[in-house]
């Protein structure tokens, strides 16, 4: 995946293929999450606190999370989660 800043926390992704489906590009809104992914609390404050106050409006394409680190040896303190929100 690609990642082009638009504006402060906007973001346009462009994925590589990995499969024959098509793949859209999107403009996303994208935060950083630091610890346990059992629950998210970077996207519950992107969605509630973030949105709302951004001007920007909620895309159609559902938001999804890149798992930066992965692995048997990663801590959950050291699990870095990229919360991405499609935007319109």
């Amino acid at each position: 995946m690609r990642c082009e800043r638009l504006s402060s926390g906007v973001f346009r992704t462009a994925w590589h293929r990995t499969s024959t489906a098509p793949t859209p590009a999107l403009r996303c809104a994208r935060a950083r999450h630091f610890g346990s992914r059992e629950f998210n609390t970077t996207a519950f404050e992107l969605y509630t606190k973030w949105l709302p106050t951004s001007g920007e409006t909620l895309g159609s394409f559902p938001w999804f999370f890149h798992y930066v680190n992965v692995g048997p040896n990663v801590q959950t303190h050291e699990m870095i989660t990229d919360v991405y929100l499609p935007l319109r």
